[in-house]
């Protein structure tokens, strides 16, 4: 019996273990987080707490991935990730009462070219296959929105790993991805300390135009 078992998997990994090589465009929702702060109490303003929250936007890619074999394959390409902060703060007197002081209330925008240079690992599947990746990520500030309140880096090194599915359509591939690309560089400083940015892929839809594939 166990015999058989290893004979099916065998059979179902040499028949539908598929991956491709060919031009992908990919499009998501994603957001940046600042690691290791607390979200509903990231600095003071004039000695009160100010709540912090993070945009949830829009991100592209348009790329190249190579398959080495049906397993594995290395994927590299350029995007935009469209990032940002909302700060709200009420300033409030001693007895908890607003006071006559302008709320602090500033949105922060800033939008990043992302070179992603990854590895895919690919579990074989009949009309799809499951992966994982990984890899570094340089991230370049293209533009921001600040009103003078940011002073952070113009460069962002991430660490990212992630998961999906890809899912055959002919010759060619729907991918669906989420995963996290954890900060590696200073992007800015707040009450003095060194502050890295991550940013959650919450999910990203994606199409390969295969020019060859491995079946």
């Amino acid at each position: 019996m166990k015999k058989v078992i290893i004979a099916i998997i065998a059979s179902l990994t040499v028949s539908y273990a598929a991956n491709g090589s060919g031009v992908y465009v990919n499009a998501g929702v994603s957001k940046g987080a600042i690691q290791g702060i607390e979200m509903d109490s990231v600095f003071a303003f004039d000695g009160y707490p100010v709540f912090s929250t993070y945009r949830v936007s829009p991100s592209f890619d348009i790329g190249y991935e190579h398959s080495f074999n049906k397993v594995i394959s290395a994927y590299t390409g350029v995007g935009l990730r469209m990032l940002g902060n909302e700060y709200h703060a009420e300033i409030l007197s001693q007895n908890g009462q607003p006071v006559d002081l302008p709320k602090m209330d500033i949105d922060l925008y800033f939008t990043y070219l992302a070179i992603p240079l990854k590895i895919k690992f690919l579990l074989p599947m009949k009309f799809g296959g499951f992966f994982i990746d990984g890899g570094p990520q340089f991230s370049f500030l293209v533009s921001n929105e600040t009103k003078g309140f940011y002073t952070g880096s113009n460069f962002n090194m991430e660490l990212g790993f992630g998961v999906g599915c890809e899912i055959n359509i002919g010759k060619h591939n729907l991918i669906l991805q989420s995963g996290y690309d954890f900060g590696l560089t200073e992007i800015v400083k707040i009450n003095g300390e060194s502050e890295k940015m991550g940013t959650l892929t919450i999910l990203s839809a994606g199409f390969r135009f295969n020019t060859s594939k491995l079946e």
